[in-house]
């Protein structure tokens, strides 16, 4: 039987999803055991609510995010931004008026310094 490589049996293997009672072999120190799919889960949540809060965040911090099963990295300004856009209404739904040095004009920004909104 030829040696085959660790690296090519892994690929060699078909991906699957974890469901939680599968075993994966572990080595503790030069003890040999397992953990399933589910207590690593546990593991790796029970790790993130030990993690420090964040008090601030900077617009340059990042924020894991998923988008269709793809883990995707996006800064704070960008969250920050898409809130700011679906909290802003639509031209069609309600629009302000912002007074500015004596002259009145229509605005769907929420930069405006004073707003009016028609009953």
């Amino acid at each position: 039987m030829p040696d085959v490589s660790f690296a090519d049996w892994v690929a060699g293997l078909a991906v699957d999803t974890l469901t939680g009672p599968e075993k994966i072999p572990l080595l503790d120190g030069t003890s040999s055991r397992h953990a399933t799919a589910a207590l690593l889960a546990a593991f790796a949540v029970d790790q993130l609510h030990q993690a420090s809060v964040i008090t601030t965040l900077a617009d340059a911090d990042e924020i894991v995010a998923f988008q269709s099963d793809v883990e995707k990295i996006l800064t704070a300004q960008n969250f920050f931004n898409w809130v700011v856009d679906k909290l802003e209404p639509s031209s069609r739904a309600i629009s302000w008026y912002s007074t500015m040095e004596g002259s009145s004009s229509r605005s769907t920004s929420i930069t405006s310094r004073r707003f009016l909104i028609p009953r």
